[in-house]
């Protein structure tokens, strides 16, 4: 992506840079107010300090405390390691979820996997490399812990915060997407309009050339240009 980047004029490329960044920082916002709601959500229904529930509970608030940290990291302006904070925290909770659940294809999956399309949206390459091989490795340890019966009981019943988690996270994860994506066509019609505003000055500029050059070496008076 970087080498796509800077292929492109600087000008574009400063649009485009802004562009992600505002979109990484309204994902922020939204995954923070939502895991605020899943939280008080908990402590509303008793749920948070129940047994099994306080793990669960713990887990959300380290992911709160993660995205905290990535926000604080994007106002510093590190936009990079305020991703790499952000995708990486989401992918341990959904690890963290299969395994609460006791089984992998839970509501952990969908976690991890809209961290993925996170990565692939703002990450470059080797970060999101090693974000990929990092999900595979959770992956494989708790499909692992699966066969062998290593996890927890599997939760059968889902309760409210469980049917408010998944659709929140297929929110965010489209929201994110559609974010992106406009702010991406807007970049891009920003700098097509500035594109054809200095082909308009080039061709102006050309113009003024030609009927310079016609009237210096067609008038029927010999002329010469000198320096004072």
């Amino acid at each position: 992506m970087n080498s796509i980047l800077n292929s492109l004029p600087r000008r574009t490329t400063t649009v485009l840079n802004e562009q992600y960044h505002r979109a990484l920082t309204v994902i922020l916002q939204i995954s923070l107010l939502a895991l605020t709601l899943l939280l008080l959500a908990r402590l509303a229904t008793g749920e948070a300090m129940s047994a099994r529930s306080l793990e669960g509970t713990l887990a959300m608030i380290a992911l709160w405390l993660g995205i905290a940290a990535s926000w604080g990291l994007q106002r510093r302006g590190h936009f990079g390691w305020a991703a790499f904070v952000f995708v990486i925290s989401v992918m341990s909770n959904g690890a963290h979820g299969s395994w609460h659940h006791g089984m992998v294809n839970g509501p952990g999956v969908l976690t991890m996997f809209a961290a993925i399309v996170a990565g692939g949206t703002f990450l470059n390459a080797r970060a999101l490399t090693a974000t990929v091989l990092t999900g595979l490795a959770m992956f494989a340890a708790l499909a692992y812990a699966e066969i062998n019966g290593m996890m927890p009981p599997a939760i059968v019943k889902a309760s409210l915060t469980t049917w408010l988690t998944s659709p929140a996270i297929l929110i965010i994860t489209a929201i994110g997407i559609y974010q992106t994506r406009r702010m991406t066509l807007r970049a891009l019609s920003q700098a097509a309009r500035e594109l054809t505003a200095r082909e308009v000055a080039e061709d102006q500029l050309r113009r003024s050339e030609e009927r310079f050059s016609k009237g210096f070496n067609f008038v029927p008076v010999g002329m010469t240009i000198s320096r004072l």
